[in-house]
């Protein structure tokens, strides 16, 4: 019960609570069938569920690095097509440690997978973590 709990406390506070200890770098470049987006294209990371593109926790421009805390969040992508403003959400992102993806716009589904795997090496990283603290003899 301690380790899942301990689990659950390093996904969620990194993210959101008040323990946030260890932080990130992310890079995200936005693509558009292969070639780079429009020049202005951004990414934001905001808490899970929140949609409104001016409540990010943390953002940058296609191809910057950002510093932020670790954590699992909700990533929009935004960049202009033909004149229009368009963007994408990819749903519970895992970011931990040194993040560095590319982002195609026209092959969401290829990019979902490609940060799905991301999230499932993540979670790994941190039972490996979890599985190297010595046993708590004392309760």
């Amino acid at each position: 019960m301690k380790t899942i709990l301990l689990l659950l406390t390093l996904i969620t506070s990194n993210a959101f609570g008040e323990e946030q200890s260890h932080s990130a770098t992310v890079t995200f470049t936005i693509l558009n069938s292969g070639l780079p987006a429009s020049a202005n294209a951004w990414w934001g990371l905001y808490k899970p569920g929140v949609r409104n593109p001016v409540r990010f926790s943390s953002w940058n421009y296609t191809g910057k690095k950002t510093e932020l805390f670790e954590g699992i969040y909700d990533l929009g992508v935004f960049y202009d097509e033909a004149g229009s403003s368009q963007s994408v959400w990819f749903e519970k992102v895992h970011i931990i440690g040194n993040v560095v993806q590319t982002l195609d716009v026209a092959q969401v589904e290829e990019t979902k997978n490609r940060l799905s795997n991301m999230n499932q090496e993540t979670a790994e990283h941190l039972l490996n973590a979890l599985n190297s603290i010595p046993p708590n003899d004392g309760n």
